[in-house]
């Protein structure tokens, strides 16, 4: 038996295709429905002088029945894997810690650090998005 050859210095391990395949359709599916929130939220904080943090709060809802569907029938490919309630329940756990940390993250950007609402939402999407909404959603709610 032979052991396996090591990796050359320096060089790098490539994630598994299917890995790299569904990371980028999630990453897809999460852009056009965050592009979809921020213009809402556009709309809330500017025109409709909603306040700050109840703006935050309440585009996220609006954007995770948009991201669980297009998850779970495009991204994911879990059309036929597992039962939606069930998987719907799951998500909405990691859709309450997104909750907290999109409300909470942007508005201490805001009112502490004078960081312009749309900004600061952004931002804050995009670390909640790569340590909690993704790996909770392609490691949990939608594992095969």
């Amino acid at each position: 038996m032979s052991e396996p050859t090591p990796a050359a210095p320096g060089a790098v391990a490539k994630a598994p295709q299917s890995h790299v395949r569904t990371l980028s359709k999630a990453t897809v599916a999460s852009c056009v429905a965050t592009a979809s929130e921020i213009g809402l939220l556009w709309l809330l904080v500017h025109p409709v002088h909603m306040p700050r943090w109840v703006a935050f709060w309440l585009v996220q809802f609006y954007c995770n029945a948009v991201t669980f569907l297009l998850y779970k029938y495009w991204a994911f490919d879990a059309a036929d894997v597992g039962r939606a309630r069930n998987q719907y329940f799951k998500q909405l756990f990691i859709f309450a810690g997104s909750v907290v940390l999109n409300t909470a993250i942007p508005s201490l950007m805001t009112y502490r650090m004078h960081v312009e609402p749309v900004t600061a939402f952004v931002i804050s999407q995009i670390v909640v998005y790569a340590a909690w909404n993704y790996p909770g959603n392609r490691y949990w709610v939608f594992k095969r």
